[in-house]
Parts: C-alpha cells; sequence; structure tokens
C-alpha cells in the first residue's frame, strides 16, 4: 500500500482545498488520488462545489478524464473553473463532441475553452471543425491571443491551405503576435507542410530573437523537401551564433541527410560538428541496429558529436 505524503491530522475542508491546488498546478495525479480518498476516509464534506471542482481540475489537468467525469457528476451545480478544466480536458484527449456539447450546454465559454476546443480538434486531426470553431468564437466576440493562432496554424497545415495560413497571419501581424517567437516558429512549420519554403523562410529571418525551436522550425522546413545543403548549412549557421542544438535539432538534421539519401550512401559531408550530448544522440536513432549503422557513417564523415 503506498504510503501517504502527508498526515491527515488536524487538517480541514480548507487545508485540503490548498492541497488539491497544489496537486493542480504541479499536475502530480497520484498525490491527488490520495486527498480525493483522505476527504473519503476521514469523513471530510466533499459534497461542496468548491472541493469537488478543485478534484475536477486535478483528475482534468492530469489527463484522467473518466475520473474527472465521475467527480464532475456527482456535482450539483459544478462552477465556470470545473466546467472548464473537464471541457478542456475532454477536447484535449480526443473527447471532441462531448467539450463542444458540454461548452453549449453549460456555460458561455471564454478564450480559455475556445482556445481548448480548437487545438482539441486540431490535435484530432480534425481541421475543418476547428477552423469552424474559430469562426464561432469570433462571431461570440471572442478576440484571440497567442495561443489560439498557435492553435489554428497547425489546422492549415492539415488542410495545406496556404490561403487559409495566410490570413491567420494576418490576423497574428495586426494583433502584434508576430514578435512571438514560439507563433512564428508555428507559422515557419505551418508552411513547410504547405510546401512553400519561401514563405517559411521569409517568416524565419524576421525573427528578431531566435531562439532553438525557431531554428529547428527552418532546420526540419528544408530536411521536409529534401534541401540538404540548406538545412546543414543553416544547422552549421545555429551553431556559429552559439545557439546549442537539442534532440529536435538533430532529429532534423539526420531526417534531412536520410530524406536526401545521405545516409544511406555515406555522402556527408566531413567537418560537421554537432554540439549534442552523446545519450541525446542516441535517443534520436530509431533502432540499435539503425544507431549503429548512423554512427559508423558520421564517424567516417568526421561528423563529431561532443558528450
Amino acid at each position: 500500500m503506498t504510503k501517504p505524503f502527508f498526515s491527515t491530522k488536524n487538517l480541514c475542508s480548507d487545508h485540503f482545498g490548498l492541497l488539491l491546488q497544489k496537486c493542480m498546478k504541479a499536475k502530480t495525479l497520484q498525490p491527488g488520488r490520495q486527498v480525493h480518498a483522505m476527504l473519503v476516509t476521514t469523513g471530510t464534506e466533499i459534497n461542496t462545489v468548491s472541493l469537488n471542482s478543485k478534484l475536477v481540475g486535478v483528475y482534468a489537468s492530469c489527463g484522467d478524464v473518466r475520473s474527472a467525469r465521475l467527480v464532475l457528476a456527482k456535482t450539483g451545480n459544478p462552477n465556470v473553473f470545473a466546467l472548464n478544466w473537464m471541457i478542456s480536458a475532454s477536447a484535449f484527449h480526443g473527447f471532441c463532441e462531448e467539450a463542444v456539447g458540454m461548452s453549449r450546454e453549460r456555460l458561455v465559454p471564454d478564450l480559455v475553452t475556445w482556445n481548448a476546443m480548437i487545438s482539441g480538434f486540431a490535435q484530432s486531426h480534425r481541421a475543418v471543425e476547428a477552423m469552424k470553431l474559430f469562426q464561432d468564437m469570433l462571431v461570440a466576440g471572442i478576440r484571440p491571443n497567442h495561443v489560439t493562432v498557435t492553435g489554428l496554424l497547425p489546422v492549415c497545415g492539415l488542410m495545406g491551405s496556404i490561403r487559409r495560413g495566410k490570413e491567420i497571419q494576418c490576423l497574428i501581424y495586426r494583433m502584434g503576435f508576430d514578435a512571438n517567437v514560439f507563433v512564428a516558429s508555428a507559422l515557419i512549420d505551418m508552411y513547410s507542410k504547405c510546401g512553400s519554403v519561401k514563405d517559411a523562410k521569409n517568416v524565419f529571418d524576421q525573427i528578431p530573437a531566435k531562439n532553438v525551436a525557431s531554428w529547428n522550425a527552418m532546420i526540419g522546413c528544408y530536411g521536409k523537401h529534401s534541401m540538404v545543403d540548406s538545412s546543414i548549412q543553416l544547422f552549421e549557421r545555429m551553431q556559429e551564433e552559439g545557439i546549442w542544438a537539442n534532440q529536435v535539432t538533430l532529429i532534423s538534421v539526420l531526417s534531412a541527410c536520410s530524406h536526401g539519401g545521405l545516409v544511406e550512401k555515406g555522402e556527408l559531408g566531413g567537418g560537421l560538428t554537432l554540439k549534442v550530448p552523446d545519450f541525446i544522440f542516441s535517443d534520436s536513432l530509431g533502432s540499435q541496429k539503425n544507431g549503429r549503422k548512423e554512427r559508423k557513417i558520421l564517424k567516417r564523415r568526421e561528423i563529431e558529436i561532443i558528450a
């Protein structure tokens, strides 16, 4: 039996509420379940909207949609906090219709709710429904934020619609989100998926303070379109500017080489240095067999892995 991580002695409902808030913030499911169990075993009143809402928040934030749903069903009149958590978790984990139905039946959706539903449909590869939700959001008078557009850009990529993507980009510029490096990186990825390397490069060049995510997005774009030389040159430029590669970078570079047939043929140019820990290199390769093969080729071509 798992030992409780705290003592219930002298704890009242307010204390339990604070503990649930901490579990929710840290997204720790097991301690949250322990608090729930102790609420029951100690006889502490849990049929309150406040405590039940926090319990919904704990389970929803940890991805346990079933438990969150059960607690919500026992709450006579759940507050907006609990409903938003339930809608967000349902959408994020693929229960899209349930999320939309709940939002329409039980509350007036706010920005957080709309963003969760849009992202949920996007992650479920249901692009048309995600775009329709965005239109409904605008009709409802809700002003989008950077989270909204970051969730919408993959939708444009799924649809392969540059026109939609450019419409979202215009919205991004109008609302001043273009300075957000994560929004810009999502734009690069969208244009890459839509087949426009030129538009992706234009976005990349306009980012004032590039981070590893933006470099990775552009390196990945070149790789996706078999522009191996451009991918490796950009990677080298990234390192020259002092940006350390991460696992995503390495995967992007190896993928670019693979798309161009260079890894299989052993034709990678010499002198390329990957400034990443060796364990990241190992984790980036698909299997031990492929790892041995690619490591042998990289060593032969003087590509150095710095541990």
